[in-house]
């Protein structure tokens, strides 16, 4: 019976670490999003915009995050020969904050 009680707490603690697991660390919740997002003066179709003068080809993927005390809509993008290029916009002044 001993052996059957450890199985399940194994099982438990397993179940429940991959339910904490949601909010892993650089995974931002719902509630995170939004209070980044109201802080924008800057809409994503315009950052987009910004970020192809920049660096021509096509969306490859968009967040909005926060990096250097600054809010920042991260543009991926795929140029034509492959490259994949990183263009952050700021999300307060579509400025162009970095690129990689």
């Amino acid at each position: 019976m001993r052996i059957l009680s450890t199985g399940c707490a194994v099982v438990l603690f397993a179940v429940v670490g991959c339910a904490s697991s949601s909010n892993a660390p650089g995974k931002m919740s719902n509630t995170e999003k939004l209070t980044l997002l109201g802080g924008t003066k800057i809409d994503v179709a315009d950052a987009i915009k910004t970020a192809l003068d920049k660096a021509p080809g096509r969306v490859a993927d968009t967040e909005l995050r926060s990096k250097n005390g600054k809010t920042v809509w991260e543009i991926d993008i795929a140029s034509p020969d492959g490259k994949l290029t990183e263009v952050d916009v700021d999300a307060s002044t579509g400025a162009i904050a970095d690129s990689e």
